[in-house]
């Protein structure tokens, strides 16, 4: 009794030994488990999607198509087309940017519907000088046709006028007058010399008296004084009058821009405000001279610029745009209007020959790009 229970103590003994290296060894196969886990990535669950869309589903996908070639032909047709949209889409929306002002237009200047002559009209007849420019009224006497020492031609009186020959004393006073698009060149009955601009018009007597060689300007001139110290030049033009000795100078005097303004190019000439004695200034080459109210002012003048007109060209050096096409209609006889009204003032250089029709010095400005001008009937448009 006493060997069978030993044997069976020495059994359970050897089965709790057991036991001990069964559970010895499920711990350090855990831990065995536990340290390969720190060494293998968390699974790529995208990778393994994607991994079993390429096995499974694969063959159910289509291979993109290779996009098809345009040929040649076909391209540049639609490049044309599309150039075309777009040269249409920006002649559309050109105004829309190149007018920011679409209220009621300014007209700077208006159409007038005139013959084109060049007219001396003394009162007690009118004689038409279209057919010459230059012409010289030195010789009281004239008979066509000849010409007087400055080559200038003196042309004769239609039928039935006494303009150049004297007359009645009531016709002791000229007006020459030029339309638009037209100048010409005159002497006075002093020698002096008068290239008249475009609608211009100068009043001057049949012949000057002993005192003062006095003169009416409307519109734009450039003198050559002839010298005579006895018998000051005098020339009147709206609020300015202007006394010179013998000496070259550009006079502007339009009514449409308000202002009267002297430019000296040789000698000395006084501007005076007309009708406030004593009150004149005295300005040298190079300068020119405006009024303002009862006062003078002076500032320095670019003649070069001023004088241009003289010798067929528009010629605008920082000028607003307003004023250069004010000389292109009155030059060629068309309107102004600006609906675009920030353009009038924008600076600009510009020149042109006034040889040129009108298309093409609307061709110089849209070069720009800062504004679109249009001829339109008898207008010129700014948008």
């Amino acid at each position: 009794m006493k060997d069978q229970n030993r044997i069976t103590g020495s059994s359970a003994g050897n089965r709790m030994a057991a036991g001990e290296e069964e559970e010895n060894a499920r711990l350090e196969l855990l831990l065995k488990m536990a340290g390969k886990r720190k060494d293998v990535s968390t699974p790529d669950v995208d990778a393994a999607w994607e991994d079993f869309r390429a096995r499974h589903v694969g063959g159910m996908r289509r291979e993109p198509r290779e996009p098809r070639r345009m040929r040649p032909w076909v391209a540049a047709l639609w490049g044309a087309a599309a150039m075309w949209c777009a040269v249409m889409l920006y002649e559309w929306m050109e105004p829309l940017w190149l007018n920011p002002d679409s209220g009621d237009p300014f007209v700077a200047l208006r159409y007038e519907q005139a013959p084109r002559r060049v007219v001396l009209d003394n009162g007690g007849g009118k004689v038409d000088f279209s057919q010459v420019d230059s012409f010289s009224f030195v010789s009281h006497a004239a008979r066509a046709p000849r010409r007087n020492a400055a080559g200038a031609a003196v042309p004769e009186p239609v039928a039935g006028s006494d303009t150049l020959r004297g007359g009645a004393a009531s016709m002791d006073l000229r007006k020459l007058s030029t339309p638009r698009g037209m100048e010409v060149k005159v002497i006075l009955p002093d020698g002096s010399e008068v290239r008249l601009n475009a609608e211009s018009t100068i009043e001057f007597p049949k012949a000057f008296g002993s005192g003062e060689r006095r003169v009416a300007l409307h519109g734009e001139a450039f003198f050559k004084v002839s010298h005579d110290e006895a018998h000051p030049f005098v020339v009147t033009a709206d609020n300015m009058e202007i006394r010179v000795h013998g000496t070259e100078f550009n006079l502007r005097n339009y009514a449409e821009e308000g202002t009267s303004c002297v430019s000296l190019v040789k000698g000395s000439v006084e501007v005076a405000v007309c009708g406030e004695e004593g009150k004149s200034v005295m300005i040298e080459p190079g300068e020119k001279a405006w009024c303002e109210g009862s006062e003078v002012k002076v500032a320095e003048e670019d003649i070069y610029v001023v004088t241009q007109w003289v010798h067929g060209l528009f010629y605008f050096d920082g000028e607003p745009l307003l004023e250069v096409l004010q000389e292109l209609g009155r030059w060629y006889n068309y309107g102004v209007v600006f609906y675009n009204k920030e353009a009038m003032a924008y600076a600009m250089h510009f020149s042109a020959s006034r040889e040129e029709s009108l298309e093409e010095a609307v061709g110089h400005l849209n070069r720009l790009r800062k504004f679109r001008v249009e001829i339109e009937g008898q207008d010129i448009v700014v948008y």
